[in-house]
């Protein structure tokens, strides 16, 4: 109940950690693996194995940490010309005194609630993770009573948010069509990434081989929407993104999970 306008809303939900009870031995009912740095998808983790240590794979990890030197010494210089900037700011105007002028802002408040798919779809809630050390995607298929079907966690590459929440996006795509999904509902709590697939704003050279896939796989089921949540109501996703697994790809389900999934679609 909301303590300021008394009004009763439903049970949220989205899991969080002590909930998510997977397979001890979820490789025994893998049957895909995927790259997300190459778009890469086998039905062998040997294969997986192999590609990671391709001349392919690796041609794009250089690539991807070449731009990321350009943009971090682009960054650097820019950093250095805002510290000048405001030093001389300081100067002029006591900001102290300005802040004072400007007062508080008040935030409104705003109730958020994961919301069920309606009868006969699946939702994937996909979320991309990034710290000092690691990066990493996660997802979870829910049905349209809220009970979670699957899941999946990947290692990811790189720094960049953008890429990886496409990416974890991708990968459910991928892993969706695996299950036989035939409509779908995506959600992420990145608005630049849902508008980009939804072609509401423009998007950098390097996502374009990304958006292109994504695109090429939503047109494979019979219905498909990618919407924007915010961040409270992708918790679990969230969780997932940020799971350490020492695979780089790794699924988290059942063989019951594939026949549900078919049955509600």
């Amino acid at each position: 109940m909301c303590c300021l306008c008394q009004q009763i809303f439903e049970p949220n939900h989205d899991i969080v950690e002590e909930e998510i009870t997977w397979p001890s031995s979820p490789k025994k009912v893998q049957n895909e693996w995927s790259c997300v740095l190459c778009l890469f998808s086998t039905s062998s983790e040997k294969c997986l194995k192999k590609h990671l240590q391709g001349k392919k794979h690796k041609t794009n990890e250089e690539n991807l940490l070449a731009e990321e030197l350009a943009r971090d010494s682009s960054k650097s210089s820019h950093t250095v010309r805002k510290k000048t900037r405001m030093v001389f700011l300081g100067n002029l105007v006591n900001l102290e005194t300005l802040g004072d002028l400007l007062g508080p802002v008040a935030r409104s408040i705003r109730w958020c609630q994961w919301k069920r798919p309606d009868f006969g779809w699946i939702k994937l809630n996909t979320d991309g993770s990034i710290d000092s050390e690691n990066a990493g995607i996660g997802g979870l298929f829910r049905d349209y009573e809220g009970n979670a079907i699957c899941g999946f966690v990947s290692k990811a590459t790189g720094h960049d948010i953008f890429l990886v929440e496409l990416w974890a996006i991708w990968r459910g795509l991928v892993l969706a069509l695996n299950l036989h999904i035939q409509v779908v509902w995506v959600e992420s709590d990145s608005l630049s990434v849902v508008n980009t697939i939804n072609r509401q704003q423009p998007y950098s050279g390097k996502a374009d081989a990304c958006l292109k896939q994504i695109r090429l796989l939503l047109k494979k089921f019979k219905k498909h929407r990618v919407s924007h949540s915010w961040r409270e109501t992708n918790r679990a996703a969230d969780y997932l993104a940020k799971m350490f697994v020492e695979r780089v790809d790794v699924y988290y389900g059942s063989k019951e999970a594939t026949y549900r999934t078919a049955v509600y679609c």
